[in-house]
C-alpha cells in the first residue's frame, strides 16, 4: 500500500492491542514515525464483579442476578466450549423462560447469522457464545451495526447491559475485549466474571500448548 499509495493517509483504529501488534501493524504499515494516540483501558462506566461459582448451583445464580438487575434487558454470556454455548442457552430458554440463543464458530453459518441477527434486532436479549461471537460486532443505544463485510445491518435497540463470563477466558487480553462489549453508551453496565478451581486448574493445563 505504502509503495503503491505513497501519498495517502494512513490511519489505523483498534479497540485494544498489546504494545507488539501496535509496533507490527506500524510496521507492516511503513508508518515509523506516526503519531500515537492512546487511551487508558479502564472504563469507567464498567462495573466488574468477580463470584466463586458452586457446583449445581451456577445457573442459577446467573438467572437470579439477570432477574434481580437486567430482567428484559441485552446482555452477553461468554463460555468456554460449543458444548456449553448450547447447553446454557437452551437451559435459559426452556427452564427459566429467559430469550437466549447461542453462538459458536461451529454452527451452521445460517443459525449462527440468524441468532447474530435476533439479538441485534432485539429479538433476543441473551447471547451465549464463545470468543468467536464481538470481532466487528457493535450495539450501543440507538444503533446496533455489524462490520460483517458480506452483511450491513442498522437497526434500532439497546446498548449491552451485562457481559457473564461463565468461565475464565483464556486471557486478560481476551477478557478486556470481551466484558468492554457491555456499555457501548456509556451508562453504567455490569461485567461479571465467574470461576471455579477447576477454571484455574483448566486454564493452567492449556498455557504450555498456547506458548509453544
Amino acid at each position: 500500500m505504502r509503495i503503491e499509495y505513497p501519498k495517502v493517509r494512513i490511519m489505523a483504529l483498534t479497540g485494544t492491542a498489546p504494545p507488539e501488534a501496535v509496533n507490527d501493524v506500524i510496521d507492516r504499515l511503513g508508518m515509523p514515525n506516526c503519531l500515537r494516540l492512546t487511551e487508558s483501558h479502564n472504563c469507567t462506566n464498567l462495573n466488574y464483579v468477580v463470584r466463586q461459582k458452586w457446583k449445581g448451583a451456577v445457573l442459577a445464580d446467573v438467572v437470579e442476578f439477570i432477574r434481580t438487575n437486567y430482567n428484559g434487558q441485552t446482555g452477553i454470556i461468554y463460555a468456554t466450549s460449543r458444548k456449553k454455548c448450547e447447553h446454557i442457552a437452551a437451559e435459559l430458554r426452556n427452564a427459566h423462560h429467559l430469550s437466549a440463543f447461542p453462538y459458536h464458530g461451529t454452527m451452521d453459518k445460517n443459525e449462527r447469522q440468524h441468532n447474530q441477527d435476533m439479538w441485534q434486532d432485539g429479538k433476543c436479549k441473551i447471547i451465549v457464545a464463545t470468543n468467536a461471537f464481538g470481532m466487528g460486532i457493535n450495539k450501543s443505544n440507538g444503533m446496533a451495526f455489524s462490520h460483517d463485510l458480506r452483511r450491513m445491518c442498522l437497526t434500532t435497540w439497546e446498548a449491552v447491559r451485562f457481559v457473564i463470563h461463565h468461565s475464565l477466558p483464556k486471557d486478560l487480553e481476551n477478557y478486556y475485549q470481551e466484558a468492554g462489549r457491555a456499555g457501548g453508551d456509556s451508562s453504567p453496565a455490569d461485567c461479571v466474571l465467574s470461576h471455579s478451581y477447576r477454571d484455574y486448574r483448566a486454564g493452567c493445563a492449556d498455557v504450555p500448548r498456547r506458548t509453544r
